[in-house]
């Protein structure tokens, strides 16, 4: 099974979902794992395959004051995130709690596998 992992570009949130990827990965899953490209070094040396999408976090000018700064740059996430999606066609997308590209990525696979062919 293809699983999509995705987590905002901060250390702590891709540490939530990295041992579960890993797992999944364990499992004989295949896995990707999205984040921005500040944090790809650290997934693929956990020996995942990694995909920059969006921001850094210093491009996304965090540390976030808001909820709102989430969104953003989750909007910012899915320009680079739905191509790739669309290309490896996950059956799962799993997603830390503050990663809002993360269930749009999902909608959109689930719509596309909807879709007559």
């Amino acid at each position: 099974m293809r699983i999509l992992f995705t987590a905002c570009p901060m250390v702590g949130h891709v540490n939530t979902v990295l041992p579960l990827a890993l797992a999944a990965q364990h499992a004989g899953h295949t896995v990707a794992f999205a984040t921005g490209g500040d944090l790809v070094e650290r997934v693929e040396q956990a020996g995942l395959t990694a995909w920059s999408v969006g921001p850094t976090f210093a491009e996304a000018g965090w540390p976030p004051r808001s909820p709102l700064d989430f969104l953003n740059a989750a909007e910012k996430r899915c320009v680079d995130l739905l191509p790739r999606a669309e290309r490896f066609r996950p059956a799962v997308v799993v997603y830390e709690e503050t990663e809002a590209a993360g269930p749009i990525a999902a909608d959109c696979q689930s719509t596309a596998r909807m879709r007559p062919t």
